[in-house]
């Protein structure tokens, strides 16, 4: 039997330097349901979050902009030392969104 794709989803990561104390991380996550963009803004050399958003292109339920509003929750945020447990209390569990805490622990590398 021949194998074929049932679902294909595509991570992509970028990270830009603004300023001396500034990058931009960017992460996308695109599938046949989802097109999500999160963006942090993280200073240099404290590797802390300074700003955080989600944005929604494409999603496959209206509650989904829901968790939009917990990104502003990590600002302030250590990328090395809290970042995953944070985003484990704000994006797990039944208000939250896997995917989104998927796409948001991509920075945690």
């Amino acid at each position: 039997m021949e194998s074929k794709i049932l679902i294909q989803r595509n991570f992509s990561v970028s990270y830009y330097q603004l300023s001396d104390t500034l990058w931009l991380a960017h992460a996308e996550l695109q599938d046949e349901q989802h097109n999500i963009i999160a963006k942090l803004e993280i200073s240099v050399p404290e590797l802390k979050i300074k700003d955080a958003s989600i944005e929604f292109k494409r999603k496959p339920l209206e509650q989904c902009l829901e968790v939009c509003n917990k990104t502003k929750e990590l600002i302030g945020v250590s990328v090395i030392h809290d970042l995953s447990r944070k985003l484990n209390e704000q994006f797990s569990g039944s208000d939250g969104c896997p995917n989104v805490r998927n796409l948001l622990v991509t920075f945690k590398r």
